[in-house]
């Protein structure tokens, strides 16, 4: 079901460390948990004939095990969210440093004036 395309990136939020991670397809995480367990149902079906392929039902409850814990992650709308939240805490920050350093930067003006390497040191 590879639907072509580039490579789609998705910022995990971590406490405060950013995560990035590409992938290779143009799936998302929830279309492939349903495609395994389409996968694993059809191998339930002809596991006597995957038997000589060593496809046993051990291995397929393995696989399931691994279907199940792929479905416990959290979906690319959730993700795309925390993206968006930590961008606007981003950009609320830097609102608020720029209009601090505003105010250093006409401090700075008024006591050494504005043609002074300290003034133009803080980029004012």
């Amino acid at each position: 079901m590879y639907r072509g395309g580039g490579v789609r990136r998705i910022v995990f939020i971590l406490s405060t460390k950013i995560v990035r991670e590409s992938r290779k397809f143009n799936l998302t995480y929830n279309e492939i948990v349903e495609q395994c367990q389409i996968t694993a149902n059809a191998m339930e079906r002809d596991i006597i004939d995957l038997q000589q392929f060593g496809i046993t039902q051990s291995v397929i409850d393995n696989f399931r095990e691994a279907i199940s814990a792929a479905a416990s992650l959290p979906n690319d709308e959730y993700l795309t969210g925390l993206t968006m939240i930590a961008h606007e805490n981003r950009d609320r920050k830097a609102g608020e440093v720029r209009q601090m350093l505003a105010g250093i930067a006409a401090r700075v003006g008024a006591v050494f004036g504005r043609q002074s390497a300290a003034y133009k040191a803080l980029g004012a």
